[in-house]
Order: C-alpha cells, then sequence, then structure tokens
C-alpha cells in the first residue's frame, strides 16, 4: 500500500480490465484512468513549467476563436466545455481524463504508438466519486474562500458535438495540486499490468470516431490558422523576404462604385437567409447506431459527364433514404469498375494518397447540416470524385466553358478553386452594372468576371445568395477538395465566406 491507496498487481491487461469491471459492477469504483505508464498523475499544462505561459496564452486564442464563431455559441462563456474541447484535441489543460467505462480505461492504459520498453507497466486508475469528493470536501472549502475556486473538482459535462468525450464515456478531474496531494487524498484503487506488446487497433476507430463533428470540421480551421506565424517566420528564415499583399482589410476598390463607396450587401444575404447557416448542431455520437457504408462505383473507362451523372444519382439515392442527413457514423467507399478502391489522383504529391472515399466522408460531414439541397450535396460529391478519375481540367472545361481560378477566406483560413466564368457572371448580383463607375462599367464589359473580382471581393455585396450557393456547393467545394491547398481543411459554410476573389 503506498499513501493511503491499495494496488493490485494483474497478469495482464485482460485480467486488469476484468478486475476493473468487477470493480464498477459491485459498486466499489466508477471512474476509471488507463495510462500506459507510472508516472504521477500530472495535468497537461503543468508538465512543462517552463511551456506553462506559452499554453495558458494558446488556451486564451483558443477561447477568443471559439467565442468569435456563432455556430459554437454553446461553448461561449463556458469555461468548462471550452476546456473540456481543448482537452480531447491536444491544447494543454488542468483537466485530467477519466472514464464511467472500464473497457476504455484499459484501451488507453495499452495504447502506444511504438513497442513498449522491456517490463514496460501500464495502469488502470480507479475511483469512487463520492468518496474522493467527502475527501477533498474540507480543503476544497478552505481553497474557495481563499481563491474562489477548488483545488480539485470533477467535471461531468456535456459538451455539444464533442463526440470523442461521447464514444470515450468521458468525464473530467480539474486538477491543480500537487501528483502526491492528489494521490494521498483521492483513495484510489492502481491496478497495474504489463503493458502488451501489440495494441488492439480495432478499437480507434470506436473510441476516435472516423467522422468529423460540427466542431472537429471548425477545429481543424483552428489548428491551421495556429501553423500561419510559423510558417512565416520559416519563409522569412529561408528567403530573407516578406511579400506584401495589400492591406487585409480592403474589400474592394472603392473608386470603381458610384458616391466612391463599396455598395452594402444584396438584400438576398439577409439575416433570415443566413440564420440556418449560423445553427448549432446538438448532435451525440453513438457508434452503435452506425448506418454502414455506402458504396459508390465509377466506371473510368466511360466519359466525364456519365460518370458524374451516375455517381450524383447513387448518392441522392442514399440521401432519398429517411433521415439521411441526420445518420452518424456514415462511410462512404468508391470502386471503379473491376471493384478497386480509387485513390486521389494527385497522389504523386503525398506520401500515401487517401481513398477517394474518405474525402467523400468530409464533403458529407461537412455539408450534411447546412442547408444545402440533396442535389446540391450530390453534386459536390459527384464532381469531385470525377475530377479525380479524369483529367480535372478538360473535365472542368467541358461542364463550365471558360474556367476562372478562384481564392477565398473564411475564419481566418485560406482555400483555392476552380469556377466557370458564365456561372461566375450569372451569380453577379442582378444590379451589379448598375453600381459601376461609367469608366469602371467599361472595364467590367471588356473583362467580365475578372474587372468584379478586381473591384470588389466580397461575396455578400458581389452575389446573389442563392446562385453563389449553388455555385458554392458545385464548384467550389469539390475543387477546393481537389487542390487542397491548406490539405483537408475546407469550407463548407458560405456564411462565414468574407473574401472570394481571383487566385
Amino acid at each position: 500500500m503506498k499513501f493511503n491507496y491499495p494496488e493490485h498487481r494483474a497478469k495482464s491487461l485482460d485480467s486488469a480490465l476484468k478486475l476493473a469491471q468487477y470493480l464498477k459492477k459491485s459498486g466499489r469504483y466508477d471512474l476509471f484512468r488507463g495510462q500506459n505508464h507510472t508516472f504521477p498523475l500530472c495535468p497537461s499544462i503543468a508538465r512543462r513549467p517552463e511551456m506553462i505561459e506559452a499554453n495558458q496564452a494558446l488556451l486564451n486564442r483558443f477561447a477568443s476563436w471559439v467565442h468569435a464563431h456563432d455556430s459554437l455559441s454553446s461553448l461561449h462563456n463556458n469555461q468548462d466545455a471550452i476546456m473540456a474541447v481543448a482537452q480531447h484535441y491536444g491544447i494543454p489543460t488542468p483537466f485530467l481524463d477519466f472514464t464511467t467505462n472500464p473497457d476504455v480505461a484499459a484501451f488507453f492504459a495499452s495504447n502506444i504508438d511504438e513497442r513498449p520498453r522491456p517490463k514496460q507497466t501500464a495502469c488502470i486508475l480507479c475511483l469512487n466519486r463520492a468518496t474522493f469528493e467527502r475527501s477533498w470536501e474540507d480543503l476544497n472549502s478552505r481553497y474557495r474562500a481563499d481563491s474562489g475556486q477548488d483545488l480539485v473538482r470533477i467535471v461531468e459535462i456535456d459538451v455539444q458535438n464533442l463526440w470523442r468525450l461521447h464514444a470515450q464515456s468521458g468525464l473530467f478531474i480539474d486538477m491543480r495540486v500537487d501528483a502526491n496531494l492528489f494521490e494521498m487524498f483521492s483513495h484510489m484503487l492502481h491496478i497495474y499490468f504489463p503493458l502488451p506488446s501489440h495494441h488492439d487497433a480495432r478499437l480507434n476507430d470506436k473510441y476516435y470516431p472516423k467522422n468529423k463533428s460540427h466542431v472537429e470540421l471548425l477545429l481543424d480551421q483552428h489548428f491551421l490558422i495556429e501553423t500561419y506565424d510559423d510558417r512565416a517566420v520559416r519563409l522569412k528564415a529561408i528567403f530573407d523576404l516578406v511579400i506584401k499583399v495589400g492591406n487585409p482589410q480592403s474589400l474592394g476598390d472603392e473608386r470603381a462604385f458610384k458616391e466612391a463607396r463599396l455598395p452594402d450587401a444584396h438584400p438576398s444575404w439577409s439575416e433570415d437567409t443566413l440564420e440556418p447557416w449560423k445553427v448549432e448542431p446538438n448532435e451525440v455520437y453513438d457508434g452503435a447506431t452506425s448506418a454502414g457504408i455506402h458504396r459508390l462505383a465509377i466506371d473510368t473507362t466511360s466519359d466525364p459527364n456519365s460518370a458524374a451523372a451516375s455517381i450524383h444519382a447513387q448518392v441522392m439515392t442514399v440521401l432519398g433514404n429517411t433521415n439521411a442527413r441526420n445518420r452518424l457514423g456514415e462511410s462512404w467507399d468508391v470502386r471503379d469498375q473491376a471493384g478497386t478502391v480509387v485513390h486521389e489522383n494527385e497522389g504523386e504529391m503525398d506520401e500515401n494518397p487517401r481513398p477517394l472515399g474518405e474525402v467523400v466522408r468530409l464533403l458529407f460531414d461537412g455539408m450534411r447540416f447546412k442547408p444545402y439541397e440533396d442535389a446540391e450535396i450530390a453534386a459536390a460529391i459527384a464532381n469531385y470524385v470525377t475530377l479525380n478519375c479524369f483529367p480535372s481540367w478538360p473535365t472542368m472545361t467541358e461542364w463550365w466553358g471558360s474556367v476562372t481560378g478562384v481564392e477565398l477566406d473564411g475564419g481566418g483560413v485560406r482555400a483555392r478553386g476552380f469556377c466557370g466564368g458564365t456561372t461566375l457572371i450569372d451569380a453577379l448580383r442582378p444590379d451589379f452594372a448598375e453600381l459601376l463607375t461609367p469608366e469602371a462599367l467599361a472595364e467590367f464589359k471588356a473583362g467580365g468576371i475578372h474587372a468584379a473580382l478586381y473591384f470588389l471581393i466580397d461575396p455578400r455585396r458581389l452575389f446573389d445568395f442563392q446562385k453563389f450557393r449553388k455555385m458554392f456547393a458545385e464548384q467550389v467545394i469539390p475543387t477546393t477538395a481537389v487542390v487542397r491547398v491548406e490539405g483537408y481543411v475546407l469550407h463548407y459554410n458560405i456564411a462565414d465566406v468574407r473574401v472570394f476573389g481571383l487566385s
């Protein structure tokens, strides 16, 4: 016995798990934590004292980013919820992960990327919630009187769309004390066992859902933004040059418009129209309700038009099923006429080109909750798959005629794709020409969409909403997924797009 807690030595992971399951069933312990080591308990924010200030700044930036998104309103002014999301996605916090499920603890106790060291020991920690809270009650009360917060506390919170938390039956302990003090007053049972040489990777998908929730799709953007400053520093070190691109706050050339000011947003972008795009879903993940795999077949020996029409019809069949867009755990698989899994056609740029089905799942996850029409989702997926299975540029020009490269920025994240020039012109607000000065109107008549996108790059002021939505779904989303200038961080929410111009 160490301090005041018992220790048990199990012969294997299996026997350790069986003991933890028995202890839960008997009611002796109800919270569990798995560790593939025996190091003292320490929250991630305190593991490197020299990084505490930097980590706190990282947390503050994350909280500011959360509050900038209307569709994350359930996290606004909710410190525990923000901490929970941060903890699950690798931002250091004062939280320790626990679970109510011994199987989850066993998974993490045996989860290791490399082969274990000889005789490496893992551990399942078992804690009784009522005993824990009674033991800390007096110390917490004294500390709370002085500082306004507890030394340690159990944080059990249902965070909307935090699927990892749901899948792992997770909760947290907010720990702000020394590891030895925590051990002395927490009355935990330690079940030690030899770390297995192999981890059951089949459980990874169960506890780390492959599908991306509303929160995770936005988190991809946050973590990409966090790389921008470092990338700029590295470029400066390599090239000793900083490229200036003008005023990043500028949305156009006021001189091109009457009254020498940019036009107001087009009425089609009304608050009522945008409101559905700001809605935050509330989806609880349950791997047991997965609807399985949707298989898409493409004949790469046919032509792009036939192939796209076939994929479109197959996706529409899926979407025609009852409640298809609200079922979680959907997976997708794309195979050719020989039954072979199809991978991205830009694979020479990547060490491991991804199967198209993985990206189709990403597109579906990104679009299914947004107020796109089923036909627009089907078009995005069909166009993406076809552009990967046939030469991209000839296919786009066959579909859309003259093709224009476009760049967009939403939520601080850049992307690049392609649109048909005629489609872009057709999507302009009907009164666009009337807003221009005579000189700018002459330039517009001569330069077409290139002139329009030179004069104005704010989509709300430039385009009709419904036409822009259709173009965004059918052309922008699939081509940005093909180009993936920022990897797989893609834009799905047109309400977040603030800049749309020429690439």
